[in-house]
């Protein structure tokens, strides 16, 4: 049972990946096999690169055996289901590019599998520096706009030095990294490049055949939650609200009754809080409960609605560009008075008188970021906004070489499967991999 296989699907994140892979290679509990499916484009042959061949050779000197598959580009539930797929042990570690695992992570995470009861356990994901628990976080499906249990530090009077157990909570779905057991569930493939609610959907499905889902607090795994690469990557919109339809028919699916929530995203200055402000009464109408993403909370203090920082809505949606007046009043080539702007966003009475299809039809999708910082500069931003690359279509058969590998006759990369390069195949020994 303490044989684990580790997941780690990245994109675009090199820098990161080194980190990640230190910490699983000194976990106290040793993982059995590390996977590393590489969704990068363009993606390199890391052996070359001396931090990740360290990284490699600290693997091999811990006895943990390695392999690098090229990913099909599709999205990291892709890549998490091909783990599952090729997976030979029982219990699978899933871990973010760009995470690092405290030293006992694993060993934390595992022992709760004793128990035949339970499917999958995570430990507390927290973006540094640590805040406190809120009062009402909580990992229940039917309202996800609660604060999430394992992004926050727990109460340090809840632990238990005979267990070693800060504190082991039941919930109903987990997020980013967790250990599971294989078989009980697949990811959701239909999601799209972005995946969003990809876990979510993935944890719950284990809940409902009838395993237990657990947060062990006493096990710390640091989120720097990169603003470029991974699922932030992708940058379209309808990805993540795509994605966001799909998770409320899965909901509907369920039979879960869930209160309707709306996220009110405010990522501008004081003027755009003014007259969001203004629009409270109509969006409560409209939507019921709302929660505003505020750069400037004191504006909104006095009316009674939930608010988190901008920072937080990123982390929970992903990809926020949907919420941009000032980039949707350029894509809808907009005439009227600018507050109708967000009564377009948030579908409110009085939004869609505008703009025109013709006008609509002569303009691009999408702007340029040059375009948007002529328009409104913002005052803050807690992640850079920069440029996402467009998604092409993506061949649906697995890219064996990235960009600038030669295929050649002999070499280590073994072109039959997906794998790219594994332990054992060294550059160094291996000098014609790269072709004359």
């Amino acid at each position: 049972m303490d044989q684990v296989t580790v997941g780690i699907p990245t994109k675009g994140r090199y820098h990161l990946l080194a980190h990640t892979l230190q910490s699983v290679a000194l976990q106290t509990l040793k993982p059995k096999h590390v996977m590393i499916v590489d969704d990068s484009e363009p993606g390199i042959d890391m052996r070359t690169s001396e931090v990740h061949q360290n990284m490699f050779h600290l693997l091999s000197a811990r006895d943990i055996d390695w392999e690098v598959i090229w990913g099909r580009k599709l999205g990291q539930h892709f890549s998490h289901q091909l783990v599952q797929d090729r997976a030979q042990t029982e219990l699978i570690w899933r871990i973010d590019d760009d995470e690092i695992a405290e030293p006992d992570v694993l060993e934390k995470l595992v022992r709760h599998f004793k128990d035949p009861k339970v499917g999958a356990v995570g430990g507390l994901v927290i973006v540094p520096p640590p805040l406190p628990r809120p009062a009402n976080a909580d990992n229940v499906i039917r309202d996800l706009s609660l604060p999430n249990l394992q992004w926050f530090k727990a109460p340090q009077a809840k632990h238990s030095p005979e267990s070693n157990i800060l504190e082991l909570l039941k919930v109903e779905h987990l997020t980013s990294t967790f250990v599971y057991r294989k078989g009980i569930a697949k990811f959701d493939l239909s999601l799209s490049p972005a995946a969003h609610r990809e876990e979510t959907i993935f944890t719950h499905e284990i809940f409902r055949a009838g395993y237990e889902l657990l947060v062990d607090a006493s096990a710390t795994t640091w989120h720097f939650r990169s603003p470029v690469g991974g699922i932030r990557a992708h940058g379209q919109a309808e990805f993540w609200e795509g994605d966001e339809a799909k998770f409320q028919a899965r909901m509907r699916e369920w039979g879960i009754e869930r209160e309707q929530t709306k996220l009110v995203i405010v990522d501008a200055g004081r003027g755009d809080h003014c007259l969001v402000k203004s629009l409270i009464p109509e969006l409560k109408e409209r939507w019921g409960k709302i929660i505003l993403a505020t750069c400037f909370p004191e504006i909104m203090a006095e009316d009674g609605v939930e608010q988190i920082s901008i920072a937080e809505a990123k982390y929970r949606m992903g990809n926020i560009d949907w919420a941009n007046p000032y980039r949707k009043a350029i894509e809808w080539n907009w005439k009227g008075p600018f507050i109708d702007v967000y009564r377009k966003i948030y579908d409110l009475k009085g939004g869609e008188i505008c703009h025109s299809k013709k006008d609509e039809a002569s303009q691009p999708l999408a702007v340029t970021s040059a375009s948007f910082t002529k328009v409104k500069p913002t005052r803050r931003r807690e992640e850079s906004s920069g440029k996402s690359e467009p998604i092409s279509k993506q061949s649906p058969q697995p890219t064996l070489l990235p960009e600038g590998l030669k295929e050649k006759k002999g070499a280590a990369v073994a072109h039959r499967a997906p794998f790219a390069f594994r332990a054992g195949s060294d550059p160094v020994m291996d000098a014609d991999l790269h072709g004359p």
